[in-house]
């Protein structure tokens, strides 16, 4: 199966939403997940390089960090967020080929729900 980066994230975010339900669904969510962990861990990845790119450092070249988080001056957090966003905008539809994992047997699903799993796990 192809789908974009935006679709795989979605099922993501759904699978998360469902992991700890004991049922032929979240097996086959689950399954899939670790199908598509790498091209989401490669994204997550290059946003903490983003995030280390443009973070603070003190006079020694450390980061700066505060409360367990990463400080930023102003015209860099904006630089970052741009940055950001630039990076979602190449990847949201890059598309990646995966093997989908039929599940036999479903609970009641909305429309929503069909939509976001179609392909994935049915």
């Amino acid at each position: 199966m192809v789908k974009t980066f935006e679709q795989v994230l979605e099922f993501n975010e759904y699978a998360n939403k469902i992991k700890d339900k004991q049922n032929k669904l979240s097996y086959a969510c689950k399954k899939v997940q670790k199908r598509l962990a790498e091209y989401i861990e490669d994204y997550v990845d290059k946003i903490k390089d983003l995030d280390i790119e443009f973070a603070s450092v003190d006079d020694k070249g450390n980061l700066v960090i505060h409360n367990d988080r990463y400080t930023y001056k102003p015209d860099k957090l904006r630089t970052l967020n741009e940055a950001k966003k630039k990076l979602w905008k190449e990847n949201k539809d890059k598309e990646y080929e995966f093997e989908s994992y039929l599940c036999s047997e479903l609970p009641e699903l909305t429309q929503e729900e069909l939509d976001i799993l179609e392909g994935f796990v049915l």
